[in-house]
């Protein structure tokens, strides 16, 4: 603003995102287009993170521009934005995006703050015409359905036409995990190879609730549901995540010799954004994001000392050595 209280035209509210930037807000990473609807300058407040907590906004700009930056840092975060709209550099002073030059470092945002809060769930439903079962679903999140829904996220998916909710994986200690969490609810989770697979009704219509996934679950239509962020299980489910579809490996082409490497993959960009912003929330490296070029999915990728710490704390299971070029010694990750 200016001194007269009115909106300059070279004040930050006209320094713009685009609608399809996530920004974070006490419901979770949510697009801007989503909250700012009202063409023009209005008076709205919205929560969103600042590097002093949540903070209400006075004003809320939304208008129409051809002229636009793109902006793609080097762990594949990409901003589009207007050319004057200023990113902060380590010292604290402000370029302008379309004065950014390869190279140069700008300060990033890794914060979130810790919560106490418990998500309340939502209520089994049982149709006229379907026989009532004895489901003991719980009514509030907890760390076992955490980690179910991610390990969904990872390698699950959904039919309401057959009724059921399938978790794919080889590991007998993971379908193990997933038939004790189920039998918790009295369902009966079937194995048939690499699928687990529970058959219910009111089940799939409580999951698609939970899941916020639309009619049609799609592999690339899969993200993490808004109440999660702010929930206190959130580690629970990316340790879900990261165990079905996290893959650790030792590799050993290219300059940097031999290297632990952590890969997450998916057919959904949302979701590998929304991974990438949380592992950053919690204090661990970015990653680099990019496509798998043998697949064609979206990856998020960490390598030996980022790799490391995220293997351990989420009980990825490994065992390697190798040998690190910080004075050539071996390190045996287990």
């Amino acid at each position: 603003g200016t001194v007269s209280g009115r909106l300059a035209f070279k004040a930050p509210a006209f320094q713009c995102l685009t609608g399809d930037t996530l920004i974070w807000t006490p419901n979770g990473l949510e697009r801007m287009d989503a909250l700012i609807t009202e063409e023009g300058v209005v008076s709205q407040e919205i929560e969103v993170m600042t590097s002093e907590g949540f903070r209400a906004t006075s004003y809320t700009f939304k208008r129409y521009c051809s002229d636009l930056v793109k902006v793609t840092l080097r762990n594949g975060i990409t901003f589009r934005c207007t050319k004057d709209h200023p990113f902060m550099l380590p010292d604290g002073t402000y370029v302008e995006a379309q004065n950014l030059i390869g190279g140069q470092v700008v300060q990033r945002g890794d914060f979130l703050p810790e919560t106490e809060n418990v998500t309340a769930l939502p209520v089994v439903e049982y149709a006229k015409h379907i026989k009532k079962t004895e489901l003991a679903l719980p009514h509030q999140m907890t760390a076992d359905l955490a980690w179910l829904l991610g390990f969904w996220i990872g390698e699950g998916s959904i039919n309401r036409q057959y009724g059921y909710v399938l978790w794919s994986t080889t590991k007998q200690n993971y379908i193990e995990k997933i038939q004790n969490i189920t039998k918790q609810y009295r369902l009966n989770a079937t194995v048939n190879g690499n699928r687990v697979q529970v058959y219910s009704v009111a089940f799939v219509d409580w999951w698609y609730k939970l899941t916020e996934a639309p009619e049609v679950s799609r592999a690339n239509t899969k993200k993490i549901p808004s109440y999660m962020f702010t929930d206190k299980h959130l580690t629970s489910l990316v340790k879900g995540m990261l165990q079905s579809d996290g893959s650790l490996h030792v590799a050993s082409s290219g300059h940097r010799g031999k290297r632990l490497v952590l890969n997450y993959c998916s057919n959904s960009e949302i979701l590998i954004e929304q991974l990438q912003q949380i592992m950053i929330s919690k204090g661990y490296h970015c990653g680099s994001r990019g496509l798998d070029k043998r697949t064609n999915n979206h990856m998020l990728q960490w390598s030996t000392k980022a790799a490391l710490p995220i293997a351990n704390d989420f009980n990825l299971p490994h065992k390697h050595t190798i040998e690190l070029k910080n004075g050539g010694k071996s390190e045996s990750y287990m």
